[in-house]
């Protein structure tokens, strides 16, 4: 079985638990559409960074499978106080075009927050069919700055001044790229 499979299905069955069923919907109707650019490509192109234990450097279906189980673990501990919707769509899209938009790239491309954040801008009205008008906002949001201070464009990144939604990513995020999420196969 393709690596990118394998950890896709255990990426679903998280989602369908923690998403709306129109959320679910949406991420299936977009699955196909991103699915092929990058999962199975490095999280680092330049295999420095993302290591692992034994030093190899997980794909990003694999980085992202590790923030989506994370998420899935803590998620109840956050439960009315954020949107579960945006949060797992956040860390399913966050990478999604970690390779930019062409599926020839060889290397990431630095600015993968603001191309995902411009494709959720441009299918506002796809995403406003799952979401409310706030999530789609706070999605958008999390996905552009995910990269903390290292997100495109931003002057400032201070955690007063941006929402759970964002911080939750960005944590999840450097997480898993430190090693820092253990995924513990359940009996």
């Amino acid at each position: 079985m393709d690596n990118h499979i394998f950890f896709l299905e255990k990426i679903n069955i998280i989602l369908k638990k923690h998403l709306s069923q129109k959320s679910f919907d949406l991420w299936k109707g977009i699955e196909g559409k991103i699915s092929n650019n990058c999962w199975n490509k490095p999280t680092s192109s330049t295999l420095k960074y993302h290591l692992k234990e034994d030093g190899r450097c997980p794909s990003v279906i694999e980085h992202t499978y590790e923030m989506i189980y994370a998420a899935d673990k803590i998620i109840s501990s956050f439960e009315g106080i954020i949107s579960k919707n945006v949060i797992f769509l956040s860390i399913i899209l966050h990478d999604s075009y970690k390779y930019g938009l062409e599926k020839t790239n060889l290397h990431t491309v630095s600015n993968h927050d603001k191309i995902i954040y411009e494709i959720i801008k441009k299918n506002e009205k796809i995403f406003l069919q799952a979401l409310s008008p706030k999530e789609v906002i706070l999605l958008e949001t999390a996905v552009r700055y995910h990269h903390g201070k290292w997100s495109t464009g931003c002057k400032q990144f201070s955690i007063n001044d941006f929402t759970a939604e964002v911080m939750i990513l960005h944590f999840l995020d450097m997480m898993s790229s430190k090693n820092l999420i253990k995924i513990i196969e359940e009996k």
